[in-house]
């Protein structure tokens, strides 16, 4: 599809009120991380600071995984989440547009040509070292009388380039304040409750099991202090665990959260969302059933301390 057409069509988007010129920027934004932030309010406050409209383009799925789909690797977060971060960092109008063969075969100078046509482009924006078009051109290499190509540097955390691959590493390791460092913002993972196998209320530790897809991004094994925001918008203390339940024989693999604080409640078929805080220990498979009853007691005492004097981190129920 053409991109004036796909832009036309866009999801998340909002029909320009005025006839002024944008500065637009463009990308996946997997996780719109802090990296991305500093990038859209670079646009936001060029915008403002020069009468222009500040213009978004987001990837529905990320390049790589169309032009190479061995390359597929889930996303931090969904897009409809996307769009709602980048507004919040002041940007006025988000387009979705999928990496289509229209896209994929125009150069770098034909697609900065179209958006000037499309959305009266005076300025593109873009982090340092990315490159666009099929002869991945720098956008320093641009150059045009009537338009601005801006780069905007790199952020960091610590020495590190704050970027989603190094999120999503960092999450395959438990990692999940590194994570919440370079998002500014917890990681959260949401799902409906479905029906588990009620082992876990066997023992005494009743779970909420969240059915999951693999096209988002799920934490390393393991037991994790978090919140739990339920359909009510009420948040609780939690433990959750990702796993397989290896001393219990093993199953497909599991995302299940307990609720502290005396919860008491039925939560079949509700979408509940769970914001990781810390990572408390890897999944084991321990000698006996008494022995994992007996850790999983310590691990919702650690937690419950933990957690008894910290801000609840709360997400709307999508």
């Amino acid at each position: 599809m053409q991109l004036a057409q796909q832009i036309a069509n866009a999801q998340g988007a909002r029909t320009p009120s005025a006839q002024r010129r944008s500065c637009v920027t463009l990308g996946t934004f997997d996780g719109v991380h802090r990296g991305h932030q500093t990038l859209l309010q670079s646009v936001t406050q060029h915008a403002n600071e020069n009468d222009l409209i500040p213009v978004a383009l987001v990837f529905s799925i990320p390049p790589r995984s169309v032009i190479n789909p061995s390359l597929h690797t889930p996303l931090l977060c969904n897009l409809a989440e996307r769009i709602e971060l980048i507004r919040a960092q002041g940007i006025q109008h988000v387009y979705t547009i999928d990496f289509d063969d229209d896209i994929r075969t125009m150069s770098a100078a034909n697609f900065a040509n179209q958006l000037r046509q499309i959305l009266a482009m005076d300025t593109l924006m873009l982090g340092e070292g990315a490159k666009i078009g099929n002869d991945q051109m720098p956008i320093s290499e641009l150059t045009r009388s009537d338009t601005h190509f801006v780069t905007v540097p790199i952020a960091h955390q610590a020495e590190t380039p704050i970027s989603s691959s190094t999120i999503r590493q960092a999450l395959s390791h438990g990692d999940v304040k590194t994570a919440h460092t370079m998002l500014g913002r917890p990681f959260h993972r949401g799902g409906t409750v479905v029906p588990g196998q009620g082992r876990a209320t066997q023992l005494g530790i009743p779970t909420a099991n969240i059915a999951w897809t693999k096209d988002i991004v799920i934490p390393a094994p393991g037991i994790y202090a978090s919140w739990t925001t339920i359909a009510d918008e009420s948040v609780w203390p939690a433990a959750t665990y990702i796993g397989d339940n290896p001393t219990l024989g093993g199953a497909s693999a599991a995302f299940e959260t307990h609720l502290l604080d005396g919860f008491y409640g039925e939560l079949y078929g509700q979408t509940i969302n769970v914001s990781f805080v810390e990572f408390i220990r890897k999944d084991i498979n321990f000698p006996t059933v008494n022995d994992l009853e007996s850790q999983l007691k310590q691990d919702i005492n650690q937690i419950s301390d933990l957690l008894s004097n910290a801000v609840p981190a709360r997400y709307p129920i999508p």
